[in-house]
């Protein structure tokens, strides 16, 4: 049986041909003679503005006659995907992800947990290892592949107990939101009998003596409309072994549509809560003492900005935040004075993306022209130092605790699967803790970094990968990708659906677009609402700027972009068709009037702040 992770990687090799295939279905006959859609008289009215939607009976997925429309799209697609070339390529895949591959990595009571995949496995498993020895014989903790028959149920996040003895894990289905949570114990290796439901984005945090976990819920969603599903998230303390409905409430709020995330701190004494609406940035944080009187105080509770909770020694707080600093910068927050934020690092032009206290200090990523820069500060915000990295290149997940003399984290390259790494503040020492090999050969390729500027004089970061062996002259297939939207920043990641593409001889762009949060929320704001348009310019600046330097030309420049960024290739394939000569629109949200009614859509809605009665 085919795995899925192939499945994903040929739609995206063969998927360029699938734009032949776009306008089949049913109805009258398109310019390459395949049948189009037919179309309904559906129209609404937007403020007196009659707006055409003739496709709206393709909205209901179960009806007859959406089934049949995708019969024959199924059917079309079939016949361009179905040659000997596919095999070939196929063998090519399998061979390019039978390569060993590690995930996140957290050192606990002894022990290094971290995702594993031997390269076919539908999903990773996780590990154990001594963190004293890493090079020794890992155990397996937890085999996500024995969830389900097919490989699509998911280990969607992990929590273990301080005292290294018990596992909480969220289990999703078939890429499902929605989640369920089980308590294994370690040391029988079986889940204890309770089952935890309506845990939909979940998160779950032990307290420090390791009597139970806090975690987040919804109520039962039956007989609920699908707004009411996603109201009322509230907190809850669980004991293991004992019923959900056993479960003691911790922390609810009036407003019905916020979703609440518990995290402890490294002392235990406080429960930080951090209050979200849908997918906007700004947040409202709440605390409750553990060991004081049952109530939960406000601390930020407006919603102005954010603030990632970092850490607290005592009654000070420390925070990520991008009040008045669109690039974020850490301050204090002392609880006798809860509305004065003590500056600790500033503003830079480079966007902080996640800062975490180990040994007493600050570690602090920062995105440079979207590429990683770790970096080491005191609690006064003096800089002590810069972690050497191994190039361009993103670092994530990094792992520590308050009191701890190291710390994990993972770096990878577009080239380069993810390294587990550690460093030691003991002697100022960078180890690779766990690595695999490299499925093709760095050496062969060269990764740069170019500026191209957009329509308003904007410059533009493009991550560029291509063959050494293939000239600059204008000749070559390039792959654009972007996606430009929800504060999401393009870094060097390795993604094995690029490599069969490099493999034979292709070029892979990347752009940086407004939109994503490469340089901080002053550029993700220039991206959204009102100035989505500069999305749309940026990626076609890129592509002529790609096409004026001779890295590929009009007709061998394909473009690809999912969800946010399959709404950005059809933009930019209507706006300047003659430009590309493929596009593909993975999963894309074109539907800019609608797409609140279906489905997450609703949490894609932030929270704008009008200039003019709204």
């Amino acid at each position: 049986m085919q795995k899925p992770s192939h499945r994903i990687a040929l739609v995206l090799i063969l998927g360029l041909t699938l734009v032949l295939a776009a306008c089949a279905g049913m109805g009258t006959k398109g310019p390459w003679g395949y049948p189009l859609a037919e179309r309904g008289t559906v129209e609404d009215d937007y403020h007196g503005t009659r707006v055409a939607d003739p496709y709206r009976w393709l909205e209901d997925p179960d009806s007859e006659a959406t089934q049949a429309w995708v019969q024959a799209q199924m059917a079309i697609t079939n016949k361009f995907l179905n040659t000997p070339a596919r095999n070939k390529l196929k063998e090519r895949i399998t061979k390019l992800h039978a390569v060993e591959r590690f995930g996140a990595a957290r050192e606990v009571a002894g022990k290094v947990y971290f995702l594993h995949n031997d390269g076919l496995q539908n999903q990773s498993v996780l590990m154990a290892v001594n963190a004293s020895d890493p090079k020794a014989k890992p155990v397996l903790v937890l085999d996500p592949n024995t969830f389900s028959q097919d490989g699509t149920a998911a280990l969607s996040a992990w929590a273990i107990s301080p005292d290294g003895k018990l596992l909480a894990y969220a289990r999703s289905e078939g890429g499902s939101d929605q989640r369920i949570i089980k308590v294994r114990d370690l040391g029988r290796s079986q889940d204890l009998p309770e089952t935890l439901r309506h845990c939909k984005f979940s998160h779950m945090d032990w307290k420090a003596d390791g009597s139970g976990f806090f975690y987040n819920r919804y109520p039962d969603p039956t007989g609920k409309s699908t707004i009411e599903q996603h109201q009322h998230n509230k907190v809850f303390f669980h004991v293991p072994g004992q019923a959900q409905a056993d479960d003691r409430l911790v922390f609810e709020h009036a407003d019905p549509d916020l979703l609440w995330v518990a995290q402890t701190g490294d002392d235990g004494r406080y429960l930080v809560l951090q209050g979200y609406r849908g997918t906007s940035p700004r947040n409202r944080v709440w605390l409750l003492d553990l060991h004081g009187e049952a109530k939960a105080i406000a601390l930020f509770d407006t919603e102005d900005a954010n603030y990632d909770y970092i850490e607290n020694i005592g009654a000070t707080f420390y925070f990520q935040t991008d009040k008045d600093a669109p690039k974020n910068r850490v301050v204090a927050v002392d609880l006798d004075k809860p509305g004065t934020l003590r500056e600790i690092l500033d503003e830079t032009q480079d966007a902080i993306e996640s800062v975490l206290m180990v040994n007493h200090r600050f570690v602090v990523n920062r995105m440079h022209h979207a590429k990683s820069q770790v970096s080491i500060y005191n609690l006064n915000g003096l800089r002590i130092k810069n972690v050497e990295l191994p190039g361009l290149g993103s670092v994530a997940s990094i792992r520590g605790r308050r009191n701890g003399l190291r710390f994990m984290f993972g770096f990878e390259s577009y080239l380069q699967p993810l390294i587990l790494m550690r460093y030691h503040f003991e002697g100022d020492r960078v180890e690779i803790f766990r690595s695999g090999p490299t499925p093709l050969s760095v050496d062969d390729f060269v990764s740069e970094q170019i500026f191209i500027k957009s329509k308003d004089g904007t410059e533009l970061p493009v991550f560029v990968i291509r063959p050494k062996t293939v000239p600059l002259d204008g000749k070559a297939p390039l792959l654009l990708y972007g996606y430009g939207g929800f504060n999401i920043s393009l870094k060097p990641h390795f993604r094995m659906r690029w490599l069969p593409w490099l493999a034979q001889g292709g070029i892979l762009a990347v752009a940086n677009l407004r939109g994503g949060g490469e340089y901080g929320e002053a550029w993700h704001q220039a991206g959204v609402l009102g100035n989505k348009q500069n999305v749309f310019d940026d990626f076609i600046a890129a592509s002529e700027g790609l096409i004026a330097r001779k890295y590929t030309s009009k007709k061998k420049l394909a473009i690809i972009g999912g969800s946010n960024g399959g709404l950005l290739t059809a933009a930019c394939m209507l706006q300047r068709p003659e430009l590309f000569g493929a596009v593909v629109s993975v999963v894309p949200v074109t539907d800019m009037l609608r797409y609140t009614e279906f489905t997450v859509g609703r949490f894609w809605v932030s929270l704008a702040r009008c200039t003019r009665p709204c």
